[in-house]
């Protein structure tokens, strides 16, 4: 696992860019439990069995929005609705199609952002982002 700690909502979008920008990738906003937003980006919100990036000890399954091809364009998209999804979502996530794991996440209230693949911690760094394979001691 690679760490990216960083509290900037502007630089937590340059990297899921970053990522997205030579693989397929599909976004996906993961709500918090108790928000009642009933749309995002016009798509809907819904229960799948994609592995969510936040797990809840009751089980409970949060929403979130159908997955989106991730482009600049919708990177731009998010960048505007900065206040939406700080307000109502936990983590905004990307998966490749049809698999359920997520390859990379940002937490945006804990500062904090996951690559799953470590290969990745030199091209992530050459890109100018502080990556480490080290967890922070308060995570």
């Amino acid at each position: 696992m690679i760490y990216i700690e960083d509290s900037s909502f502007d630089n937590q979008l340059k990297l899921l860019a970053y990522l997205s920008s030579n693989t397929e990738l599909y976004l996906v906003a993961w709500l918090y439990p108790e928000s009642n937003l009933k749309k995002l980006l016009h798509l809907d919100l819904i229960r799948s069995d994609l592995k969510p990036v936040t797990t809840y000890g009751d089980g409970f399954q949060p929403r979130h929005s159908v997955p989106m091809h991730c482009t600049t364009e919708m990177v731009a998209r998010l960048s505007s609705l900065r206040d939406v999804i700080e307000k109502n979502c936990d983590s905004l996530a990307l998966y490749r199609q049809n698999e359920s794991s997520w390859d990379f996440c940002t937490i945006g209230h804990e500062g904090m952002s996951l690559i799953a693949d470590d290969m990745l911690l030199d091209d992530v760094r050459k890109a100018g982002f502080q990556a480490s394979l080290q967890a922070p001691s308060w995570w």
